[in-house]
């Protein structure tokens, strides 16, 4: 591979396999065998090929050491040139450059109070790593994710999803369709702003990170400035 940019390190990709219609699994690890440390909910900056460079945030989290022997992403099919060289001309065993981490909206072991993840679409990768984090770190408050999508089939990771709700009674999450009819009980309608705001009076004291587009994320941050979390709080 070209030479790289200071801070950026050789990484081998492991795989590339369907999650679902149009969402791939990118998993990259060290090439040179070393563990890779970042906090959950963090992002880097792949070097995929000269002059193409895409951010994507870090689907899974850390052990309890801060460190990963393998790092895994959640690439949306989007049609842009780094999500098309990724499925089309990316392959296992390929060399690519990562830069960072980066981002400074990640989960500390620090935190207190209750936990309040909001997802949009793919932005639900680094909200499954927070989750994961969040409860192995021993997090004593509740989890809520509010996960929006445009219809049922838009969500995926629900196994994963499953798999944190089992292993902690404290992790909750709220699935929101944009617009239509739930199919079953589990569905709610509506945007994770106004579902929030129909299920708490008093948000003082939580902390609250948000992944996904930019409306969503725009219509919610006033919601929860207005229900009390304090604005070094939302990430």
């Amino acid at each position: 591979m070209s030479q790289l940019p200071p801070d950026t390190h050789p990484f081998r990709v492991l795989a590339i396999d369907p999650l679902d219609r149009d969402i791939r699994i990118l998993r990259i690890a060290p090439a040179d065998g070393s563990r890779f440390a970042f906090a959950a909910g963090q992002y880097v900056r792949l070097h995929l090929a000269p002059g193409l460079q895409r951010d994507y945030s870090i689907a899974s989290a850390p052990d309890p050491d801060g460190l990963a022997d393998a790092l895994e992403f959640h690439v949306r099919l989007s049609g842009g040139a780094g999500s098309r060289h990724i499925a089309g001309r990316l392959a296992a065993g390929d060399l690519i450059g990562v830069e960072g981490p980066l981002g400074t909206a990640f989960w500390r072991s620090r935190h207190t109070g209750l936990a309040l993840l909001v997802a949009g679409g793919s932005g639900l990768a680094p909200m499954l790593a927070i989750a994961e984090a969040a409860s192995a770190s021993g997090h004593d408050e509740d989890i809520v994710l509010y996960v929006g999508v445009r219809e049922p089939a838009d969500l995926y990771c629900a196994d994963r999803l499953e798999a944190i709700a089992a292993a902690n009674p404290r992790f909750r999450r709220v699935l929101l369709l944009s617009a239509g009819e739930p199919p079953d009980a589990r569905w709610r309608t509506g945007l994770p702003g106004a579902a929030i705001r129909a299920d708490f009076t008093d948000l003082s004291g939580a902390k609250a990170f948000l992944a996904g587009p930019a409306a969503m994320i725009a219509h919610t941050v006033p919601i929860l400035l207005g229900l009390g979390v304090a604005a070094e709080d939302i990430h």
